[in-house]
């Protein structure tokens, strides 16, 4: 028998920034399930900038999303029903799904929620996929050390909020970049890191020169462009620059230049690239690190949380115009650990 679910298409590509326009809702009708398929009820889903790689006319390390293509992301359900022998209805799981209220997942995509988890969104930030990019990148990547000067842009974003943290815990000290003096603080005060936001009146070099007076050892870059080179010009010799993301330019039709790539010679700096789904090797020391430290009380989980499934470009828009804290996601129905009847 067939099941109706309401799914997020690409509409059209985004030239510039993402608009609603771009997208439609859809009733789609699901055929029965096949071996080794699960029906999910969807409850969150993660708004990332990679999103905006997804859908983008640009080709990436994630297969072009087609339009009339439901939207993919990571997400949080509970199993409806199943044609698995890994789970059962009434079991959480978490992984890449459709944006919709009910998708049919195959089994090798998702993972199951582990017991300890008391509060499913933070598996979307420092429990999951970003707690896990900022180990794998500072520790494998950055090849980071105990003492070093750790430079984060878009910190107080999900994985440079992550970066931030796992960098602390590994013993580094670690400076932030940001956009607000709202964010500025919030690094402050909740991740007990040293901040500055590039928008006040002294330039991003000078703020950071004063609070990196014996250089930059790791930088970790989300943005590109202006601030890549800031923090070329701060970098020691020797140094290594994590290349995570480029924000800066994913609603650009022309990326925002670098211009001091040259000192990346002169001062011997590696400069990597880097994409977590290349080190799956790695994850698990990874997460046995964040369940540790979770356990004990280390990490901190902030999100914004916006509701229903016709939200997903709005959380997108926030995400690039910065207007979030933390990880943003998009609740599409009730959390069954929030409700008050269990």
């Amino acid at each position: 028998m067939a099941i109706s679910a309401t799914h997020l298409m690409l509409a059209s590509r985004p030239q510039t920034e993402v608009s609603a326009s771009n997208f439609r809702l859809e009733q789609v009708s699901l055929g029965p399930l096949q071996p080794g398929e699960v029906l999910v009820k969807v409850i969150y889903l993660s708004i990332d900038p990679a999103i905006r790689m997804y859908i983008s006319h640009r080709k990436t390390y994630w297969k072009q999303v087609a339009i009339g293509e439901a939207v993919p992301t990571l997400g949080i359900g509970r199993v409806v029903d199943s044609a698995s022998k890994k789970y059962k209805p009434g079991d959480l799981v978490r992984g890449m799904m459709a944006c919709g209220d009910l998708v049919v997942v195959p089994d090798t995509e998702l993972l199951s929620i582990p017991p300890m988890v008391k509060h499913l969104p933070m598996l979307m930030g420092p429990l999951g996929h970003h707690g896990v990019t900022a180990y794998v990148g500072l520790v494998n990547v950055g090849e980071v050390k105990k003492g070093d000067t750790v430079l984060v842009s878009v910190a107080a974003g999900a994985t440079g909020s992550a970066v931030v943290q796992v960098a602390k815990l590994l013993g580094c000290r670690v400076v932030g970049i940001v956009g607000t003096d709202e964010k500025r603080q919030w690094v402050q005060r909740m991740l007990q890191a040293d901040c500055v936001n590039y928008n006040e009146a002294d330039s991003l070099s000078v703020q950071l020169r004063a609070l990196c007076p014996r250089g930059v050892d790791v930088y970790w870059d989300n943005v590109g462009g202006s601030s890549l080179d800031a923090a070329l010009c701060l970098m020691n010799k020797g140094g290594r620059a994590v290349l995570c993301g480029v924000i800066s330019g994913y609603d650009r039709k022309v990326e925002e230049p670098c211009f001091n790539l040259h000192m990346a010679i002169s001062k011997s700096i590696i400069l990597r690239g880097f994409i977590v789904r290349n080190y799956v090797k790695d994850y698990k020391a990874a997460v046995t690190a964040l369940m540790g430290w979770a356990k004990q009380g280390m990490l901190v989980s902030k999100e914004t949380i916006i509701e229903g499934l016709a939200n997903v470009p709005e959380g997108l828009r926030m995400v690039f115009r910065g207007a979030n804290i933390g990880k943003t996601i998009v609740q599409v129905s009730e959390d069954p650990l929030q409700d008050p009847k269990l």
